[in-house]
């Protein structure tokens, strides 16, 4: 009966390898989001001699050492090359070491010796009248200022060519591809935190008009004393620094009495008509500007209230126009030009603005600028 039992027992613990095979989950039961994502690709499509999707460093060394490198946020590179003997610019953005845009410009498109274009036929100079001739009508079309807006055609899926206009006139054009799609599931770095860009304070705050402190008095004599003074028609007195709230017409006060002279001796003798005081006219006279006023200041980006508006289609390009104007403007002896040691995101009155920290080179004097980069935060051509 023994060997029975155990017999038993042990049939009961044994299990087929074909049912533990059957509870193990099969790589189609995996949840999409562990699921590998394809690696983004690029339609490689070839212009100005260069591809897009090829790697910078096989076009370094086709086209040498470029005129402007320079990294930017989020891991993109800007490239730049002068083309047509510096008549123009060709300027390429990288990401992970790919071409993800090309662009050309020029600071004189109707200028051009040779014409700078697009294989359908568009050149930098052209009308905007030409472009829709010749490309049709745009996916998109949006204003970037007063006088300047930015056409595109292609839609966020596929290549996409730009035309940015400025009085009309095409004045770069832009070959983009399409962002890679962002993988699925929870996001690779759930700790990220954008530093020095803090979010814009709600409330309103109205320094130098404190409100009112009621004051107990510490006696009967005390009390009579601030009543007193509550009661007092105030007297406008003038101060160097306005107070907000009160405006005062000026009213000027009419000087000390002088004593006139009596001779007792003299015979009076006929006095010609008085001629009345200029108060009149001093009254009437425009009063110069207190030394202290706020005048208004010059843009010349040495603080946040005199700072560069940057106005560009991207971020990307924006930052380009930044640092070409910093690194054109002449150290204090004239010897060489700024060079970029760094930079910085802030935000301020509603506003936020780069702070570029510059160096000369040759007597290591520093020196800040500052750019509203309000209209081209977080603005990219996908929009």
């Amino acid at each position: 009966m023994f060997p029975v039992l155990v017999f038993l027992w042990l049939a009961a613990l044994w299990q087929p390898q074909g049912l533990l095979a059957d509870e193990s989950p099969s790589p189609a039961a995996l949840p999409a989001a562990v699921a590998p994502s394809p690696a983004p690709t690029i339609k490689p499509v070839q212009w100005q001699g260069i591809t897009l999707g090829e790697n910078i460093e096989s076009v370094r060394s086709r086209l040498g050492t470029p005129d402007f490198n320079r990294k930017v946020i989020l891991g993109s590179m800007l490239v730049e090359y002068p083309i047509h003997g510096g008549e123009g610019s060709l300027v390429l953005e990288t990401t992970e070491k790919q071409v993800t845009s090309i662009r050309v410009e020029a600071a004189a498109p109707k200028e051009l010796s040779l014409p700078i274009g697009d294989p359908f036929g568009v050149n930098l100079g052209d009308s905007v009248t030409r472009l829709l001739t010749l490309r049709g009508e745009p996916t998109r079309m949006y204003d970037d200022g007063p006088e300047d807006q930015s056409t595109i055609y292609g839609g966020p899926a596929d290549n996409r060519w730009i035309y940015s206009v400025h009085n009309s006139v095409v004045v770069a054009i832009t070959l983009i591809a399409p962002k890679p799609p962002q993988p699925p599931g929870p996001p690779r770095n759930p700790g990220l935190t954008l530093t020095g860009t803090p979010p814009p304070h709600h409330g309103v705050t109205i320094h130098g008009t404190p409100a009112p402190v009621a004051v107990k008095p510490a006696n009967a004599s005390t009390a009579n004393a601030t009543a007193a003074k509550a009661t007092a028609t105030p007297v406008a007195a003038t101060s160097p620094t306005p107070v907000p709230g009160i405006a005062l017409t000026p009213n000027p006060s009419p000087g000390p009495a002088r004593p006139t002279p009596v001779f007792a001796t003299v015979a009076p003798v006929a006095q010609p008509t008085p001629t009345p005081a200029p108060t009149s006219a001093v009254a009437m006279a425009p009063k110069p500007a207190a030394s202290g006023s706020a005048q208004p200041q010059p843009a010349d980006g040495s603080s946040i209230e005199t700072a560069i508006v940057v106005r560009a289609p991207d971020m990307a390009t924006g930052f380009d126009y930044m640092y070409k104007f910093v690194e054109n403007i002449s150290c204090g002896d004239g010897s060489s030009q700024y060079r970029i040691t760094g930079q910085d995101i802030t935000s301020e009155h509603r506003h936020n603005y780069a702070k570029v920290t510059a160096e000369c080179p040759t007597t290591h004097d520093r020196r800040l600028f500052y750019f509203d980069v309000t209209y081209i935060f977080t603005k990219s051509p996908d929009r």
